[in-house]
């Protein structure tokens, strides 16, 4: 029978009523597979993804489909959401089979968990088609199958364990250039659709600009957070940024939105409004920060991972407007509406809905446009508001502490957001002082995985830094023993510790989200300078070494890249006493900082409070002579 039907995930839950017979992702059906020798089908997805809704609706609610599927396959459901591990192993597998990523991920699988076959969105009669094959191959071709497995297995193996240490890499100026000279300079982002923001990208490619003085990089950034600023995939209504668009020019999203997403790009546009301080960024931050406080945040403290694309059965019902809505709210006067929205070329989607976008010449500072905003909040407000997934996941909540840490620099008040909000993760992410890898309700999500360590070390970082409470760097400092038992011998680190899956993930490139290694070995550079231990420094050096000249493919490797521009710079942290006004602004240097209020105890800023102004720059094992103005900062 249906084992989903009151599991406390929601993307689980979703299927529950299937009459397809799902399981859990457990031990106990894999072991059930060898004993009735049956294939297993391993389908992932996240509650918010919309193509898993239409191939629910087309294959997984079908009575025809479903009574094949339970006669021949064992089904398992798996939410790649609170399981990256599981989705990292299978999407490798999918990759290796020559075929593009994406959600809903199926796999057709040996009874050992071995995927013979795998693809994404399948409609009803191509799918039966599919599972009707592979069932006859399995029961008259065994040997070619398990043939296949096992060159799989080996492939598999290949692809999360070829990084062994090499000499330190350098940076490779063509090949960084080069590729950046392929990306998209009209619209932004990488070139075609669909376009994805890409944030660990636009921050490797910002900085490279800062630190190299690379015009074309600053420029591409500036486009591309512009366009994504102006464009229909930044909800203008109620803030927030939604996964991707299907078109070119950021116009059409896929409306749902993630955390992960919004909590990199307040970090983002936080950087970016620092170097571009005339763009207004400071906008789209509060946008999102409004989306978390309003659509997001739990009585606990807590943020909710996913607001769904669709509501009411149909995708972005709920975000877009018809014409007879806009002139509801500008009446009749065309010229009104038309100086803030590009209907002219880009608004319109299909049958009539609007997805607003506004012109690049007009600011959302606009009383006009504010007053207009509250009108398009009442008309979407009786709306049918989509699902949000309230699922904790921890490491997306370090990242939101991290984007209320850049953003403080702007908003003051803002590291109080942060503060809470890791209060929070202590009080309810953590059993007998150990972090946990999240929360679907109640139920502890099990097990911990090396990300969510990496990402709560960098947001303990960012915390001291922002606040010098040394209580933050003793938390990390914990963090990294307890991540012992991850490392591998290639000294990086295996994203699952305790479950004997098919193979160890060792979680490397990144995607829209940095790998949590690369997050590791930065955390490891910043530590060595605020520890003054040395070894923090050489953990960094190796897990550099074990990527070699990859770390100058910024598209699959961009946060290993801005840390081996960090090492390039011998970039440190800027300790600053009494600080010039707005001293931070327009900054030419990758130095983080922290500004000092009082005299500290703690082994790092003992010494350097200063009651006059002055800037004290502390690099591995050095601090440097003070400078007394901001512009002599290097």
């Amino acid at each position: 029978m249906n084992e989903l039907r009151d599991h406390p995930n929601l993307y689980l839950k979703q299927h529950g009523s299937n009459p397809i017979h799902w399981k859990e992702w457990s031990s106990l059906h894999w072991t059930r597979a060898i004993e009735e020798d049956k294939l297993v089908i391993v389908s992932i997805g996240y509650s918010a993804c919309h193509w898993c809704h239409v191939m629910e609706k087309e294959c997984f609610e079908d009575n025809e489909v479903a009574v094949y599927t339970n006669e021949h396959f064992i089904s398992i459901k798996v939410d790649r959401e609170s399981r990256p591990d599981i989705d990292q192993m299978y999407m490798n597998a999918l990759h290796l089979m020559g075929k593009p990523g994406g959600w809903p991920l199926n796999c057709i699988c040996l009874p050992d968990g071995t995927p013979i076959f795998g693809g994404t969105y399948f409609p009803k009669k191509k799918w039966l088609q599919i599972l009707s094959e592979l069932h006859h191959l399995f029961q008259t071709r065994k040997e070619t199958l398990n043939s296949f497995a096992d060159e799989m297995k080996q492939a598999l193996n290949q692809f999360t364990t070829r990084h062994q240490p090499q000499s330190k890499p350098e940076l490779d100026h063509d090949s960084i250039q080069g590729f950046i000279g392929d990306l998209d300079f009209e619209w932004g982002g990488t070139a075609g659709y669909p376009k994805f923001p890409m944030p660990p990208l636009i921050e490797s490619v910002l900085h490279y600009g800062v630190h190299q003085q690379h015009k074309a990089s600053l420029r591409w950034c500036q486009i591309t957070l512009d366009k994504i600023k102006f464009g229909g995939i930044h909800d203008l209504i109620n803030g927030g940024i939604s996964r991707y668009s299907v078109d070119h020019r950021w116009h059409v999203p896929h409306f749902e939105k993630m955390l992960f997403d919004n909590a990199q790009l307040l970090s983002v546009y936080a950087q970016a409004h620092l170097t571009f301080p005339n763009q207004e960024y400071d906008e789209v931050m509060l946008g999102i920060h409004h989306w978390i406080t309003n659509e997001m945040k739990q009585s606990s403290g807590l943020i909710s991972s996913t607001m769904d694309a669709d509501s009411e059965g149909e995708e972005g019902k709920y975000y877009v407007f018809q014409t007879e809505e806009i002139k509801k709210v500008f009446g009749n006067e065309d010229n009104n509406w038309e100086s803030i929205f590009d209907f002219a070329h880009h608004s319109y989607w299909e049958d009539g809905k609007i997805v607003l976008s506004a012109k690049a010449s007009f600011s959302l500072k606009d009383e006009k446009w504010k007053s207009a905003q509250l009108v398009l909040q009442q008309i979407r407000a009786v709306k049918t508001k989509p699902i949000t997934d309230h699922k904790v996941i921890t490491a997306w909540n370090a990242q939101t502490v991290i984007g209320y840490c850049e953003g403080s620099v702007i908003f003051s008040d803002w590291i109080n957001h942060a503060e809470d909000l890791y209060a929070a993760m202590e009080r309810h992410l953590k059993i007998h002082g150990q972090w946990i890898q999240g929360k679907e309700g109640e139920k502890t999500i099990k097990p911990l995985l090396f990300d969510t360590l990496a990402w709560v070390q960098k947001a303990c970082i960012e915390l001291f830094l922002k606040t010098t409470n040394w209580k933050y760097i003793q938390e990390a400092i914990q963090i990294h023993d307890q991540a012992n038992v991850f490392q591998q011998t290639s000294s990086l680190y295996a994203l699952n510790a305790e479950e004997n899956l098919l193979v160890k993930i060792v979680e490397i490139q990144d995607n829209v989200i940095p790998s949590s290694n690369a997050i590791w070995a930065e955390n490891m550079y910043w530590l060595s300078i605020i520890t003054g231990d040395l070894q923090y420094h050489e953990q960094c050096i190796r897990m550099v070494q074990c990527m070699g000249q990859d770390v100058n493919q910024i598209g699959y490797y961009a946060h290993w890249n801005f840390i081996l521009q960090l090492m390039d710079s011998s970039s440190g942290i800027i300790v600053a006493c009494q600080p010039e006004t707005n001293w931070i602004q327009n900054k030419k240097w990758l130095h983080k900082t922290v500004v000092m209020h009082k005299n500290e105890e703690n082994s790092f800023l003992q010494g350097k409070w200063h009651p006059q102004t002055q800037y004290s720059l502390c690099t591995l094992a050095t601090c440097y002579p003070p400078v007394f103005h901001s512009s002599d900062i290097t």
